[in-house]
């Protein structure tokens, strides 16, 4: 399963209030309704920024999604470095 940035998806900060998640929100849904865009991708599009829209707007799912976001990427960060340690190693050799 591949991790979704909701932040990314409803082009936000980490920090924003419930007012600037709503309308993100409604911004983006306006653009990506599909009775609007008839673009391939319409659907897909507006199904993720709904999805992102129903877990940011309560407090104890974005509370849940901030803690999978944190242990995501530091997962990433911590593998990266891992990878610089490992380069190193290998042409000290």
């Amino acid at each position: 399963m591949e991790f979704i940035d909701y932040y990314k998806v409803l082009n936000i900060s980490e920090n924003a209030t419930l007012e600037e998640i709503k309308k993100a929100f409604r911004e983006l849904a306006k653009e990506f309704h599909p009775d609007k865009n008839k673009s391939s991708d319409a659907s897909v599009k507006f199904r993720e920024i709904f999805e992102a829209y129903e877990i940011l707007k309560d407090k104890i799912t974005k509370d849940i999604f901030d803690e999978r976001r944190r242990k995501f990427y530091n997962k990433q960060s911590f593998s990266f470095e891992n990878i610089q340690l490992l380069k190193k190693y290998i042409s000290a050799i």
